[in-house]
């Protein structure tokens, strides 16, 4: 892969993108996006709870939902798999929280009430997230005024799916030719773009090997990926699966073989294409 990389520098080269600059204007308008997600987050996931338990637990207390890992888990699951970017089951395509998101602003009676920080790395634990959570937190007049500018926006200010909207055929061709020279429209009949499925593949990828090998961070080309890294690991997979019911191994086991039959054989396609290059 060595090769693999050399090319690709010499392509971002070529683009003048591996000049490194400071992006002083561009972090300033960053940092303003990340406290309107932080405070959108804040805002609106306690919200979203609060209405999941109103539709579907009207008549339960909040103490009673606490104590019911049940209902617990479902409702969590389902505001998970609806905004979570990570959800395998979301098909929402602006979903802007990830998981650890979500899961740190949920309303308390709505996370596990059995951890009591009994012991003392448990009790620092709380005590840093309590910190943090006081650190962050925005007022309820600010909250207040998020829901207000919120509910003043017009409703076509979303994005619509596809299929939806009135534009005229010569505004939507342009707007597709396009996307397709920057590489977001649509990809054969997959309903994501070129851009989104190599992210997929990059982003699933990453995540995948974290997850083998006890959460260590990527190799570099110099590494050498069985003794520092497959082999320190092999405990941890086996233990992993001790603990795991035999059905899910099973099925583990097989859809682990049709990925890797598919990673070789894209291995195999990129390696064909930078050979005739």
């Amino acid at each position: 892969m060595t090769m693999l990389k050399t090319k690709m520098q010499k392509k971002r080269e070529q683009r003048g993108l591996a000049t490194v600059k400071p992006t002083k204007k561009y972090d300033e308008v960053s940092n303003k996006i990340r406290k309107l997600l932080s405070a959108t987050a804040q805002t609106f996931i306690p919200e979203l709870a609060e209405a999941l338990k109103d539709d579907w637990f009207p008549t339960m207390h909040h103490k009673d939902l606490q104590n019911n890992k049940g209902l617990r888990d479902e409702m969590r699951d389902k505001i998970l798999n609806d905004w979570s970017s990570e959800s395998p089951y979301s098909h929402a395509k602006d979903n802007i929280w990830n998981d650890r998101t979500i899961l740190w602003f949920l309303p308390k009676w709505l996370k596990n009430p059995n951890k009591q920080g009994e012991s003392a790395t448990e009790h620092a634990n709380l005590m840093n997230e309590a910190k943090i959570a006081k650190k962050i937190a925005i007022s309820e007049r600010e909250k207040q005024k998020l829901q207000q500018l919120v509910d003043e926006l017009p409703d076509d200010v979303i994005v619509p799916d596809e299929g939806e909207g009135n534009e005229k055929a010569e505004k939507e061709q342009k707007f597709w030719e396009t996307a397709q020279e920057i590489g977001v429209a649509e990809y054969g009949e997959t309903g994501k773009s070129r851009r989104e499925l190599v992210g997929d593949i990059m982003g699933n990828a990453y995540k995948l090997f974290a997850a083998l090998t006890n959460n260590m961070s990527p190799p570099t080309p110099s590494s050498d990926i069985l003794v520092d890294y497959i082999r320190p690991s092999r405990e941890f997979r086996k233990g992993l699966m001790l603990e795991t019911d035999r059905t899910k191994r099973v099925y583990l086991h097989n859809i682990l073989h049709y990925v890797s039959v598919a990673l070789e054989d894209m291995i195999e396609i990129i390696d064909e294409i930078e050979k005739k290059q």
